[in-house]
């Protein structure tokens, strides 16, 4: 830790892109969890976390599993498969949520650029992306790419505008948010 120059680390995560079952059952049963729940009761680390692209039954049973603090997942205004029921579930388990490609990875952006470029002119995609974050309920934490103070800025003069911000619910069945 001090090379860090911390007494602990705050999250420590299992991180990979695509977590399989078999992933899943290696880290649970195999040594990686009791590892890290040493370190956690030795107090080098304060949470624990996993990660997964695709909110599937692995990640539902790792928020079920009660061995995990914080999940990370992808969701956005696109990608809204963690709706239900990862994040009700999370939210049930007091289980933290934190979403990676919160701007959609551009998507967002290039779609309008192909559909109505001039809308372009009178709305901020990222504004939309991030509102649309901001409105869900029981999301903890967006993990937005900054590579330059510029983004940095511009990431929280969006997040205080609050100008998409909408009331909706996650609806199970209905394939995500309804409005």
């Amino acid at each position: 830790m001090s090379r860090l120059q911390t007494e602990y680390i705050d999250i420590m995560q299992f991180h990979g892109g695509y977590l399989t079952e078999e992933d899943y059952r290696r880290v649970v049963n195999d040594g990686p969890l009791d590892a890290l729940k040493e370190c956690r009761k030795q107090g080098k680390i304060r949470y624990i976390g996993i990660t997964n692209e695709v909110p599937d039954h692995t990640v539902l049973w790792a928020v079920q599993s009660g061995h995990f603090d914080l999940i990370q997942i992808r969701y956005n205004l696109f990608y809204q498969g963690a709706a239900d029921p990862i994040i009700p579930e999370a939210a049930k388990n007091d289980i933290a949520v934190a979403v990676m490609r919160p701007l959609t990875s551009q998507s967002l952006l290039r779609f309008m650029k192909r559909i109505a470029p001039e809308a372009l002119e009178k709305i901020d995609v990222h504004q939309v992306a991030l509102d649309f974050l901001h409105s869900t309920p029981d999301i903890s934490v967006a993990i937005c790419g900054m590579r330059n103070e510029n983004e940095v800025l511009s990431n929280i003069r969006t997040v205080e505008k609050k100008e998409w911000r909408w009331d909706f619910k996650l609806d199970r069945g209905q394939g995500g948010v309804q409005f």
